[in-house]
């Protein structure tokens, strides 16, 4: 089983020479940090996350470059961009603050992919990996059908095993995968009662 079914492009262009480690890099949010992280761990490199902490004005304009952008993320990031392993280093970002952190990186020697439309050119990144219902076209872009995550047969055999106990509920089953709260998106138990009601109600038309 792919985990990812891609629907056009390639990652030519970042195989130049096999890094020898990825780092991935998002804003923290579990959306961004689940798809950066799932594409690194398919590669089965060293990774390092790093959770960048974006500041003004730079968080306003990214990925769009300003006027001193090495500063955008603080001192630990100035000091990331002389870090003389860059030209073995795979930078995987995901969100639109990631999206200019990769594209410096790449200016100092990384090879870098970044998830999700940058909404700019893709000419600053090796790869871009945009859902296929963003319509982005380029010929370093590779176009996906849903979102990188680490969903696999061996994941699934996992998550079979930690929860044997499911073998006994009664078939058809509807599995429904859902994210946790966020700042835009409070999630209360009426919510997901109503949600089930929903699943419910689906499942038996």
């Amino acid at each position: 089983m792919r985990p990812w079914p891609f629907r056009n492009g390639s990652i030519r262009n970042v195989q130049r020479s096999p890094p020898h480690q990825t780092w991935t890099l998002t804003d923290g949010h579990a959306g961004n940090v689940r798809q950066a992280r799932a594409l690194a761990d398919a590669l089965r490199l060293p990774t390092r996350d790093i959770v960048l902490a974006p500041r003004l004005p730079w968080k306003w304009a990214a990925p769009r470059a300003l006027p001193s952008s090495h500063a955008a993320f603080g001192h630990s990031f100035e000091a990331l961009l002389d870090d003389p392993s860059l030209a073995s280093t795979l930078v995987i970002g995901c969100g639109r603050q990631a999206a200019l952190a990769t594209r410096l990186l790449r200016e100092r020697g990384a090879r870098a992919v970044q998830v999700l439309d940058p909404r700019i050119s893709t000419r600053h990144w090796d790869a871009v990996i945009a859902p296929e219902h963003d319509r982005l076209q380029g010929g370093n872009v590779l176009t996906l059908l849903g979102s990188v995550n680490p969903v696999t047969d061996a994941w699934l055999g996992a998550s079979r095993a930690a929860f044997a106990s499911f073998a006994d509920l009664p078939r058809p089953r509807t599995a429904m995968l859902i994210g946790g709260p966020t700042t835009n998106l409070r999630m209360r138990r009426p919510d997901l009662d109503r949600w089930l009601r929903t699943v419910r109600a689906r499942s038996e038309e």
